[in-house]
C-alpha cells in the first residue's frame, strides 16, 4: 500500500476474488489488490493474469507449442475457461471449484469439455 501510494503501479495476476478451499473459501489476488486499492487511493493499474491474452501468449511461448495442441483444464469459467477461449485453446472445467454447471449458460463461457473432478480426466472419452 505505502509503495502504490508513493506510486508504484498496483498489478493483478488475476480477477480471482476468492478461492475455494477444502474448508470453504479463501480470498483471493483480486479481493487483497482491491484492498490496497482502497487503502492507497489509486486503482488497479492493470490485470495480467488469467484471462489475458498476455498471460495466454506468454503460456504457448513457454511450452513452445501452438494453440491447438494445448488444454486449458480450469475451475473457474471466468478465468481458466476464457483464457482458452481467448487463446484459441481447447478448454475442460472441472467442476470441483468455483464454476457449477449452471454458471456456464448464466456467463455464455462454454468449455469444449465438462469434468466431475481431475481424476475424470483420466478416464474421458
Amino acid at each position: 500500500m505505502n509503495a502504490v501510494r508513493n506510486g508504484a503501479k498496483l498489478i493483478a495476476a488475476n480477477p480471482d476474488s476468492l478461492c475455494p478451499v477444502p474448508e470453504g473459501y479463501i480470498s483471493d489476488t483480486l479481493a487483497i489488490a482491491k484492498a490496497i486499492e482502497a487503502a492507497s487511493g489509486r486503482p488497479i493499474d492493470q490485470v495480467i493474469g488469467k484471462p489475458s491474452s498476455f498471460y495466454g501468449k506468454k503460456i504457448l511461448e513457454k511450452l513452445n507449442i501452438n494453440s491447438n495442441r494445448c488444454l486449458i483444464i480450469g475451475d473457474r469459467l471466468e478465468t481458466d475457461i476464457l483464457l482458452g477461449k481467448t487463446n484459441n485453446c481447447r478448454t475442460c472445467l472441472v467442476l470441483t471449484g468455483a464454476s457449477r454447471k449452471e454458471d456456464i449458460e448464466k456467463n455464455k463461457i462454454y468449455p469444449n469439455y465438462i469434468a466431475q473432478n481431475l481424476q475424470y480426466l483420466f478416464f474421458m472419452k
